[in-house]
């Protein structure tokens, strides 16, 4: 037999065996990847006392359900908080217990469950580090999801199934400067948003 075509058919064999070994690996970092989306906050800083825009993402509604409101409880740690402007979406700032506020985002029309949904509010960091822990409760037209969740010490937040979404605030270092720099900077909507919230927050604080 001619050796040429042994040689042929023996890579065409080492291609299989590789292909298969690339698609079982692929198959298991899959599988061990975390199957659920959550409701995630990404502040535009960190830094102790600082105002930061906080960046409220959901990524799916209720089982198939469209979304109609986003409620948001305000940790008690931070002193001011307020909604950014949404074309789409009124808010509203409603007391909550223990002396607390909650932000309440209701859409104009549901939100299909498929569609990710962006919403901002402009808080004032505390003035300590720590973790800050910001309850909230998806509403849809059918059902709601609690994600109120969250982990003990020393366990796996991702294996929480509702778990409340969170942020950390690093203090300064000895210099006085921020241990964490800006996030890229709010777009679209966010920056009218920020500007008109920022002034809100400025006034409130200017009241006797």
């Amino acid at each position: 037999m001619d050796r040429r075509h042994l040689s042929t058919r023996a890579r065409r064999a080492a291609l299989v065996v590789a292909a298969g070994v690339v698609l079982s690996v692929g198959l298991s970092v899959g599988l061990a990847a975390p199957a659920a989306a959550h409701v995630t906050i990404s502040p535009s800083t960190t830094a102790a006392g600082e105002v930061a825009v906080l960046r409220v993402a959901v990524e799916h509604g209720c089982e198939d359900s469209a979304t109609t409101e986003v409620a948001i409880r305000i940790p008690s740690g931070i002193s001011e908080a307020a909604p950014a402007p949404h074309p789409l979406w009124e808010a509203e700032t409603v007391p909550a217990p223990e002396g607390s506020t909650s932000v309440v985002f209701r859409a104009d029309r549901p939100v299909p469950d498929g569609q990710a949904i962006e919403l901002e509010l402009e808080v004032r960091l505390p003035e300590t580090g720590g973790t800050l822990v910001f309850p909230t409760v998806q509403t849809c037209e059918s059902g709601e999801l609690a994600w109120l969740e969250t982990a003990p010490d020393g366990t796996d937040p991702e294996r929480l199934e509702l778990p409340a979404p969170t942020i950390v605030v690093t203090e300064a270092d000895a210099d006085g400067r921020s241990t964490t720099s800006l996030a890229v900077g709010v777009l679209g909507a966010g920056v009218l948003g920020t500007a008109v919230v920022g002034g809100v927050l400025a006034r409130q604080r200017r009241r006797p």
